[in-house]
């Protein structure tokens, strides 16, 4: 039994943890959820099959002999008040190109243009555009899926628009809940934009708008994003 396993017990480490992977090439995906109980029988059948704890050295042998690697993210919101008995963790398998079982194994799917990652209401895709010179391509980045995103920004602007602002700062306070990640932080910049232009021709003055941030901060790795297998199967004990 891996016990000393690290679960991501921070959605917004669970995530950063996925674009690290995906930006050094594992790009082929699987997911799924199960039970912090049955979670050391997974990790270790992937494990096994698989090698996802492999060392730098078993990574560089693979590589050489054209076989895939493998990594295993998992999340489990200790945190969350809403967590309950029956909360299951949820977990991504991914792997780089190359020969090897977890392709004969799994049903895996490939992040690419036109096939995005999906994870809840957030999509996983790679931005426009060059960086450095025009040499290097769009870093990965989190948005919100188009679906949620209309939604958002259609309810805000007719929120703004009410004599009241009182559903304009709750959504506000909604759409800061989501980490900055630079995908979310250009989505919100745009329709906190548009709330502004809004409001103000509604007839609200800027102070009664200032509830509308200015500044977005980025994604900021806490002091407690990650637990072992361990301590949380204790917790549930």
């Amino acid at each position: 039994m891996l016990v000393n396993f690290s679960v991501h017990i921070s959605r917004k480490s669970f995530l950063a943890a996925i674009i690290h992977y995906i930006s050094k090439g594992f790009c082929a995906y699987t997911t799924g959820s199960v039970s912090v109980e049955k979670l050391p029988k997974v990790v270790n059948k992937f494990d096994r099959k698989y090698g996802i704890i492999d060392s730098k050295n078993d990574f560089d042998r693979k590589r050489r002999n054209g076989v895939a690697r493998c990594r295993l993210v998992v999340f489990y919101p200790v945190d969350d008040k809403a967590t309950s008995s029956d909360q299951k963790a949820d977990f991504i398998l991914l792997a780089t190109k190359g020969t090897g079982p977890v392709y004969d194994l799994e049903k895996m799917s490939e992040v690419k243009p036109g096939s995005p990652l999906r994870y809840d209401t957030l999509t996983l895709r790679r931005e426009a555009g060059l960086r450095g010179g025009g040499n290097v391509k769009g870093s990965w980045s989190w948005y919100l899926n188009q679906k949620v995103y209309k939604e958002f920004r259609e309810a805000c602007i007719q929120a703004v628009k009410m004599r009241g602002l009182q559903r304009a700062k709750m959504l506000t306070g909604q759409l800061m809940t989501y980490p900055g990640f630079h995908g979310i932080r250009k989505q919100r910049a745009s329709i906190f934009r548009s709330m502004k232009r809004t409001g103000i021709h509604a007839g609200h003055s800027e102070k009664a708008l200032d509830f509308i941030p200015a500044k977005q901060y980025w994604v900021r790795k806490g002091k407690k994003e990650t637990a072992t297998l361990r301590s949380l199967l204790k917790q549930r004990q």
